[in-house]
């Protein structure tokens, strides 16, 4: 990713290509590669709360919904599945 491409000329990347943001009090980090954009989200799991995965996943999930076709509609490409459904659904 170059800065230019984001709006914003002072992005610092890291040893691995990363571009660590700040988003209030969360730490982000973004990757390109091979023109792909790759989301992820890092939780604890010690103690394993089952409900807070599903909630990351739900979350996750429907950003990249939302952003995959804005994205898909803005730059060409596909999505991972064709056809839009009007509400969240997890398989």
């Amino acid at each position: 990713m170059h800065p230019t491409a984001s709006g914003n000329a002072d992005l610092e990347f890291t040893e691995d290509g990363d571009v660590p943001q700040r988003f209030g009090s969360a730490a982000v980090r973004l990757r390109v590669l091979d023109g792909t954009v790759f989301a992820a989200m890092e939780m604890f799991t010690s103690p394993f709360v089952a409900e807070h995965v599903v909630s990351a996943c739900l979350q996750l999930g429907s950003l990249a919904d939302e952003y995959g076709q804005v994205l898909q509609k803005e730059f060409g490409g596909r999505t991972a599945f064709e056809g839009a459904r009007t509400e969240s659904e997890v398989q």
